[in-house]
């Protein structure tokens, strides 16, 4: 009995006193405070993304940098017309590639509404005759819609010879440029009653003479022979080659969120 009591002993005291070797004593760890919480620096300021459906402006050449050949016809001209025509032509494919309006359209009627620039209004940038339509005292100031270039008035009427209305000035050959391709989308998208023949003429607007064939000018011009005489400068001069193909147009946002008009049956193709 007393050899069993002993025996035990021994054996709670191994159990007591862990071994030397096996785990070791026992070490106290202290306990691991949280770690820090980490706020992330402020990112840099960047440019917002855009919101869905917002239109961003595609680039194209500017009139300085466009390269602009022209037929024998032009070259035969004298000096001054050549140069005019040229640099015509330079912002009317600028405009074509923002609105489609063929550049040829535009030189032809140039010449004819300017006088080869030398009239009063080239001189305002306004080589298409642009009228104010507005009040008649000389300080007409534009409607600032998706559709409309800024303008001022003329001070005098033209040649004296007109009271009212007073004919459009610009600030810049783009500007002036831009409101003549401009008017024919306003003709269709801004009236009370759309004007039909511009329409068909948009439809059309890929090659000249098929968009003045429509009817792009009548509007423009009462005299029955006025799209003629435009086309027929289109021809002589062979102004056509200065015409940019479609696959180059970068249409304006304003033009590209147009909604489609539906004509009325007796004017659809």
């Amino acid at each position: 009995m007393r050899r069993t009591l002993a025996a035990a002993a021994i054996v709670l005291a191994a159990l007591a006193v862990p071994m030397e070797g096996a785990r070791g004593p026992a070490v106290a760890f202290p306990r691991r405070s949280p770690p820090p919480v980490v706020v992330p620096s402020a990112a840099p300021a960047s440019t917002p993304p855009l919101a869905a459906g917002t239109c961003v402006e595609l680039a194209v050449p500017s009139p300085e940098t466009d390269t602009v050949v022209s037929s024998r016809a032009v070259m035969a001209l004298p000096p001054l017309r050549r140069a005019f025509v040229e640099q015509a032509a330079r912002t009317a494919r600028w405009v074509q590639r923002r609105t489609g309006i063929p550049a040829s359209a535009g030189i032809a009627q140039a010449i004819w509404e300017s006088g080869w620039g030398t009239n009063d209004l080239a001189a305002v940038y306004n080589l298409h005759a642009m009228k104010t339509f507005g009040r008649c005292d000389g300080r007409d100031t534009s409607p600032m819609g998706p559709l409309d270039v800024p303008w001022t008035s003329t001070r005098e009427p033209r040649r004296g010879l007109e009271q009212c209305p007073y004919f459009r000035q610009y600030g810049s050959a783009e500007q002036g440029w831009l409101d003549w391709a401009l008017r024919f989308y306003r003709r269709v998208h801004t009236r009370v009653e759309p004007d039909y023949a511009v329409w068909r003429a948009l439809r059309r607007k890929r090659h000249v003479r098929d968009f003045l064939q429509a009817g792009a000018l009548w509007s423009y011009n009462a005299d029955a022979e006025y799209t003629t005489r435009v086309m027929r400068q289109v021809e002589l001069l062979e102004l056509w080659r200065y015409d940019v193909p479609q696959k180059e147009w970068k249409l304006l946002c304003a033009l590209r969120e147009l909604a489609p008009l539906v004509a009325p049956r007796a004017v659809r193709e």
